[in-house]
């Protein structure tokens, strides 16, 4: 995946339960294969669950319709 982008998803059920943080430690990491950037997508309406990504060095790039679900994706720099 030199220069390549990571992704990762989060299920509702697992909110609160410390998965996050251990997802976002796992895709930084991607940093030392190569990943220039971490990119997810967040349900529109968890505006908690943004918050959170933001105040781990996320930004919000993109709004977009998933099928019947509005939804945000939002990245982070693993790379000057």
């Amino acid at each position: 995946m030199p220069g390549g982008e990571g992704c990762l998803a989060r299920l509702a059920e697992c909110r609160g339960r410390g998965f996050g943080e251990l997802l976002v430690r796992f895709a930084e990491a991607l940093r030392d294969r190569g990943a220039r950037s971490v990119r997810l997508g967040v349900l529109a309406p968890l505006t908690d669950l943004q918050d959170w990504y933001r105040r781990q060095g996320y930004v919000l790039i993109a709004s977009e319709q998933w099928g019947s679900m509005a939804g945000v994706w939002m990245d982070r720099r693993l790379v000057p």
